[in-house]
């Protein structure tokens, strides 16, 4: 009963044990035990019981049963009979309903599948789709502030919404500087109009009062020539900013460069530079002798650069302006040094870029069109240097300009007489 009750329980309405002579020696329920079971339901007629064969007997007036038989050693002692816990009746009922359950199993499944379905094509492709459709409208409208908010980076969809949005910040940062451009290129027509009208309309003056003999003195007329002469390289520095500018913005801007002594071309671009600020203030020190170097440079290029650094620094120099070169391994170093007012540290790092110019609540920062510094930065880096800046508020500001050193094929220096 102890070995016999979990199956029992378990799998089997009822369990009995026949011997070979028929005698039931073993009922689960205890109703037949010692009874003469002499019945075709559990031997056949000739007595004999197949070794290892179970067996369903369907005919049966009561139920279905398992029989198996009971031997060991080769010596068949009886044989066990299980009386399963469901009827024929039950179990055909069961396996005739049981299609029905599998396709309705199947049906649920299918609608699960269409439901999940389409939880996934709704929030994963049309709702970020809709999203797309609806920012791109937004795009067309000229609004640019509109962020996506489907960025699921695991997905296709959700990567190329995170695109589309990067590409829209970057439309929105072209455009703004678009605005910012054409505003300053505004400002730049307002100053350079004002810039080429104010030495022009000296010049004008100075030479009808020299055509008309209004002046007599000869000192006086020597004085006015200078400044006919100095406004008109102030107008043709201008003059060769803009075309160098618009070098740029067409993409045509080139240089022709060639080898030259280090030496020999500063103290020809430096000459008398002194001269035009003669009847100033302002003292123009040039430090000698110059380092010798090789370097391959476009010479009027090089000379626009000094020009444009020199003129920038009489606009804010208290006192002095200083230039003077130094070599190092790969470059040669020109500095432009002054001791005027100095530049604010959140504007330094602007200060190369077209049109851009010092707060207009500072001193002089009204002076100039803005294209002076940005058209340096563009000439030296076509020579592959660099150009930078130090500045401190009232101490002075020092560029500093670097330019590569040339070497002959066999890593030499070529010697210079």
């Amino acid at each position: 009963d102890t070995k016999i009750e979990p199956f029992n329980k378990g799998l089997f309405k009822r369990i009995l044990f026949g011997d070979k002579t028929n005698i039931i020696q073993y009922d689960s329920t205890g109703r037949l035990v010692g009874t003469n079971y002499d019945n075709e339901a559990f031997f056949d007629s000739s007595n004999t019981i197949e070794k290892g064969k179970f067996y369903l007997n369907t005919s049966s007036s009561t139920t279905s049963y398992f029989s198996t038989i009971v031997e060991k050693g080769g010596l068949v002692y009886g044989k066990v009979i299980y009386l399963p816990d469901i009827t024929l009746k039950d179990a055909m009922r069961t396996f005739l309903f049981l299609p029905f359950v599998m396709i309705g199993i199947f049906l649920l499944t299918i609608l699960a599948m269409i439901f999940i379905l389409s939880k996934i094509l709704t929030s994963g492709i049309l709702k970020p789709l809709k999203e797309l459709n609806y920012a791109a409208d937004m795009i067309a409208n000229g609004d640019l502030d509109y962020e996506m908010t489907y960025f699921d980076d695991d997905d296709e969809i959700g990567k190329f919404c995170h695109e589309f949005d990067k590409m829209r910040l970057r439309l929105k940062n072209t455009l703004e500087k678009q605005v910012l451009y054409e505003q300053s290129r505004k400002q730049l027509i307002a100053s350079v109009s004002h810039d080429l009208r104010t030495p022009l309309t000296s010049v004008i003056g100075y030479v009808e009062m020299l055509q008309d003999d209004v002046i007599q003195d000869e000192e006086m007329k020597k004085n006015y020539l200078e400044i006919i002469n100095k406004k008109s390289k102030q107008l043709n520095l201008l003059i060769d900013d803009l075309f160098t500018f618009s070098k740029m913005e067409l993409g045509e801007f080139t240089i022709s460069p060639n080898l030259y002594n280090s030496k020999y071309l500063f103290e020809s671009l430096l000459k008398d530079r002194d001269v035009d600020l003669k009847e100033s203030s302002i003292k123009l020190i040039v430090e000698h002798p110059f380092p010798v170097c090789n370097i391959k440079v476009d010479e009027h290029r090089i000379n626009q650069i000094i020009e444009n650094l020199i003129s920038n620094a009489k606009k804010f120099t208290n006192s002095y302006i200083k230039i003077y070169c130094r070599c190092t391994e790969h470059f040669l170093e020109i500095y432009v040094e002054d001791d005027g007012c100095g530049i604010p540290e959140e504007s330094i790092p602007h200060i190369f870029e077209h049109f851009f110019k010092v707060d207009t609540s500072r001193t002089y920062s009204s002076k100039g069109s803005g294209l002076g510094l940005a058209i340096c930065k563009q000439i030296v880096e076509a020579h592959g240097g660099a150009i930078s800046v130090k500045s401190k508020l009232d101490v002075g500001t020092t560029f500093k300009v670097k330019i590569p050193k040339f070497k002959n094929p066999d890593n030499q220096f070529q010697d210079w007489d």
